[in-house]
């Protein structure tokens, strides 16, 4: 299966979001505050022409990170049928030296409990209990710092 991972913009992302995160909600709930600034990478998995997988890294300060120049991981998604890939790991591993390229230390997202052990497996820790988000569901804060 050869992919090709590369920057997008916000719009390329919006049908994997709906269709792995926000199944069944409105497609407005898949835009996210900040997803057209100047600071926002979007990463996805190209296969065929297809977008099939994506992520999305904000820089954003959190009161529990002590790193005014981190950035958060969000929208993290692989299309169903491609999950179990190594597709998700890739995706991380090419955000990840995004941001080192761009001198970034941290990164940090807001986990489903579900995908706690995906992140764990990627060296990211957990930092404080788990959180709701309302309409959503329970989360857990992980962080990594980056080489």
């Amino acid at each position: 299966m050869k992919l090709v991972y590369k920057l997008v913009d916000a719009k390329s992302v919006l049908n994997i979001r709906h269709q792995v995160l926000r199944k069944g909600r409105p497609l407005s709930t898949c835009h996210f505050l900040n997803d057209k600034s100047s600071s926002t990478y979007h990463i996805a998995a190209i296969y065929r022409g297809e977008a099939i997988g994506c992520v999305s890294l904000m820089q954003k300060t959190h009161d529990k990170i002590k790193d005014s120049k981190a950035y958060q991981l969000r929208g993290m998604a692989v299309l169903n049928k491609y999950q179990g890939k190594k597709i998700g790991k890739n995706l991380l591993e090419h955000a990840e030296e995004h941001l080192s390229s761009k001198q970034v230390k941290t990164i940090w997202c807001n986990v489903r409990i579900k995908a706690i052990s995906f992140y764990k497996n990627n060296q990211y820790q957990q930092l404080g209990d788990e959180f709701n988000i309302p309409e959503v569901g329970p989360h857990v804060l992980m962080f990594k710092a980056l080489a």
